[in-house]
């Protein structure tokens, strides 16, 4: 009686089992069915005019099989039912086979999109194979990618006032931003003057070595890096703001130059700009010490020869500053006549600032009576103004 029982049980399952097969076996195989075949992506919903399907998803809360849509359609109305302007997709043999018109664009959810004689263009995605007539063709946008801007160098790095900074903020604060940078007055702490002076010792790999190595620094066997020193500084610019400087001298003149510095500023005394000459890097140190004097840049170390075939530079060593070199040019006596450095093209109407004789009193000209000669002097420092002989350098200053 129990081996008769497990007999109908399997027959019955056996049956159901079949049944579901023939099933499958029919959905499989019919021609009208909607069902996707093996490899084809789910339809996607037809688009409206603002991106979104026009129909509404479904009341289900479990995704439905192969035989139904996720989106039911609102009662009367028909997903492929042709748009108003049916210019974008032409079918012009009636075949079926659907193309895009001579069109040249349509209205996006990101603006225009391109249509070309091919179909598409590239911030769109290829056409469907098989799109029943009338059909709204959707696209997938991909934003086109805006071409980076050849970046243009400038000669000389134009000063920004810095609108972070309020009234007496700290010198940490100040010394923080970019060498460049102008800062208000009520920003400096009259009373803490020397903190806004600082000198750094520079290691591999930090901030500043990373700037200078392969450029004013190589190695070498005259000046080891342990013996250099990062200076920041504050100084009154030409139209008499302050400003962020920097300069990288010898560690045996790093005190000298923030006590000359601080003096000058107190004074109010005026200097151009003062940036590494990395800023004005051409990829090599002399033609880079010229590009640096023709942005009247104040400068220190610059591991260097003198010239072409000179003798190593003061500069080369940290011991040198030029000082507001456009104002300030080096200058040769040829046949009774003054000229500026013929590698440099100073642009200032050189004939009042090259001579000696009628410097005096032009503006930003240092002469022996300068308050930034005195200074320097003061402290042991050497001018170029008075060397004697057939040539002058009237914004060096050297210390040996």
């Amino acid at each position: 009686m129990k081996d008769k029982k497990i007999l109908i049980f399997l027959c019955i399952a056996v049956g159901i089992a079949l049944g579901v097969a023939i099933f499958i076996f029919v959905r499989m195989f019919s021609g009208g069915s909607s069902a996707n075949r093996e490899g084809a992506l789910p339809t996607a919903s037809p688009m409206d005019d603002s991106g979104m399907g026009f129909g509404e998803p479904t009341s289900s809360e479990s995704l439905p099989d192969s035989s139904e849509s996720l989106w039911s359609e609102p009662e009367g109305s028909d997903p492929w039912e042709s748009p108003e302007d049916d210019s974008l997709w032409q079918d012009p043999d009636d075949s079926g086979e659907w193309e895009p018109s001579e069109s040249e664009a349509f209205e996006g959810p990101d603006g225009d999109i391109s249509v070309d004689e091919d179909g598409w263009t590239s911030n769109m995605s290829a056409p469907p194979m098989d799109r029943p007539k009338g059909a709204t063709p959707t696209a997938t946008l991909t934003p086109t990618p805006s071409p980076s801007p050849t970046p243009t160098p400038s000669p000389t790095p134009t000063p920004k006032p810095d609108p972070t900074l309020g009234p007496k903020s700290s010198p940490e604060s100040v010394l923080s931003v970019k060498a460049g940078t102008v800062i208000p007055d009520n920003a400096v702490d009259g009373s803490k003057l020397y903190q806004y002076f600082t000198a750094s010792a520079i290691r591999p790999g930090d901030e500043v070595y990373n700037r200078i190595n392969g450029k004013s620094y190589r190695e070498n066997a005259d000046i080891q890096l342990s013996q250099l020193r990062y200076l920041k500084v504050l100084h009154r610019n030409y139209n008499g703001k302050i400003q962020v400087g920097e300069l990288i001298c010898s560690a045996a003149v790093a005190q000298d130059l923030l006590s000359i510095f601080r003096e000058l500023f107190q004074n109010k005394y005026q200097i151009y700009s003062m940036y590494l000459v990395e800023e004005f890097w051409t990829g090599d140190a002399l033609t880079t010490d010229e590009a640096s004097v023709r942005a009247n840049n104040t400068s220190a170390f610059n591991y260097r020869r003198a010239s072409d075939a000179g003798n190593l530079s003061v500069h080369a060593l940290g011991k040198a500053v030029d000082v507001n070199p456009r104002h300030n040019p080096y200058i040769v006596q040829k046949n009774g006549n003054w000229y500026t450095d013929p590698q440099i093209d100073y642009e200032i109407g050189e004939e009042g600032y090259a001579d000696p004789s009628t410097r005096p009193g032009r503006l930003h000209a240092m002469t022996s009576g300068d308050l930034c000669v005195q200074t320097f002097k003061r402290y042991g420092f050497v001018w170029g103004g008075d060397w004697t002989g057939q040539s002058r350098d009237y914004q060096h200053f050297e210390k040996n």
